[in-house]
């Protein structure tokens, strides 16, 4: 991951540091990725814990805005072909999908709604940051 970070960025960083935002996962910093990562000039930041609900623009926003798109996608094709995207259409069905979801504008509009750049602190509300609420407190298993 972080060597596609790095080939996709360097030219435009032009020498100038990068800056790559990750989860708060521990899995995730290895020795080798940090070392990496100081070799190339990247600054590695991590969400805080429990903040990625909040944070994470491309499930907030993103991903919702594909959902509708592949449902509009699925439409159309059934419409046109009479039949369900099988195997040999479906990867022209998503690329569409992808494409007409990911866009440059909407991709900006995510690091502005999350506060993180232009940076914003006052975006993410307090509301957003309580803590989750137990809704279960005892555990069953289904099989005897």
């Amino acid at each position: 991951m972080i060597h596609d970070f790095d080939v996709q960025t360097q030219d435009k960083a032009a020498g100038e540091q990068r800056v790559l935002l990750m989860d708060g996962h521990g899995s995730h910093y290895t020795a080798d990725l940090l070392e990496y990562a100081m070799s190339k000039n990247i600054k590695i930041l991590g969400y805080p814990h429990h903040c990625t609900h909040a944070l994470q623009g491309l499930d907030i926003v993103c991903f919702a805005r594909m959902k509708e798109f592949w449902k509009n996608e699925i439409n159309q094709f059934e419409a046109i072909h009479l039949k369900g995207v099988d195997k040999e259409h479906f990867c022209g069905v998503f690329g569409r999908t992808f494409l007409g979801a990911f866009t440059p504008d909407l991709i900006l509009a995510v690091f502005a709604a999350t506060g993180i750049h232009p940076f914003n602190p006052n975006v993410i509300t307090p509301q957003q940051m309580k803590l989750s609420q137990s809704t279960s407190t005892r555990m069953t298993f289904p099989l005897l």
